[in-house]
């Protein structure tokens, strides 16, 4: 029995954020001047749901590559010549405004952005006012502080407003961009104000968000040229810093108050 693959033909409008649900699965995608042209070979019943749930007109191909519309006995079409990319080679995710890659226009965009969720994840993470969490450490006991991390270096990121578009080949500058916070990671958290972070792999966002659309964190940090060193802090105002795992240090009364007499020998 050959393998049944079904062939979407869906039109070039502005509104293409289904292309975020299929981001995960395996298949291909073509464009002409009209349309974007999907190609599933294999679909598992999860994938087929949400197979069927993009807009288009949707077609199985047969071996000679005639297209018969589903529910249909009659081939009415052959399949065009097309240059087929895997999906996610095909759509370039970036941040704020992501697009697709190559014959698409420029209006055709999808962006990856962070949006509130209600989506439940333990905070292990939290952005901390300097001067605050100094005085935590000074009365906090030495067992509380052997299981935390920290960092006040932030490497340079980019927003909305200044960058459309994240260059894989950009030269991070190792600057502080939030001077007067500390980022702490470890559990417990200190018991003081912060800005609490969960942690998806090496990638930190705020509590009570999470990015769309919902592909997996893989191709999220791919997206953002993130190594194994590196760790990615994502904030909801689109600003975002890289981090490698050398700009952590264990959190110490020592560490703090180095730390301290630096800064006011800086001002």
């Amino acid at each position: 029995m050959s393998q049944t693959i079904r062939v979407i033909r869906a039109l070039r409008t502005e509104n293409i954020e289904w292309l975020g649900d299929i981001l995960s699965i395996e298949g291909e995608l073509a464009v002409d001047t009209n349309h974007i042209w999907l190609r599933f070979r294999s679909q598992t019943a999860t994938c087929k749901g949400i197979i069927d749930s993009v807009p288009g007109e949707h077609f199985e191909q047969d071996e000679a590559k005639r297209l018969r519309k589903l529910g249909q006995e009659v081939s009415t079409m052959l399949l065009p010549e097309l240059m087929w990319q895997t999906i996610p080679d095909a759509v370039e995710l970036a941040l704020p405004t992501p697009s697709l890659a190559g014959e698409l226009r420029t209006d055709d965009r999808m962006d990856l952005v962070l949006a509130r969720s209600s989506a439940e994840q333990t905070p292990v993470a939290g952005l901390i006012d300097f001067h605050t969490l100094l005085g935590w450490v000074d009365r906090a006991p030495e067992i509380r502080l052997s299981q935390l991390r920290f960092s006040s270096r932030y490497q340079i990121s980019q927003d909305a407003a200044s960058t459309p578009q994240y260059s894989h080949g950009l030269d991070h500058q190792n600057v502080s961009l939030l001077p007067d916070l500390c980022l702490v990671i470890g559990t417990p958290l200190p018991s003081v104000p912060c800005r609490f972070l969960c942690c998806y792999h090496r990638t930190l966002i705020p509590s009570g968000f999470h990015w769309k659309p919902n592909v997996h964190i893989s191709f999220v940090e791919s997206r953002f040229g993130l190594t194994a060193e590196q760790w990615l802090l994502w904030l909801d105002d689109n600003q975002w810093y890289i981090l490698s795992d050398n700009d952590f240090a264990p959190l110490t009364r020592a560490a703090m108050r180095s730390l301290a007499r630096s800064r006011r020998s800086t001002c």
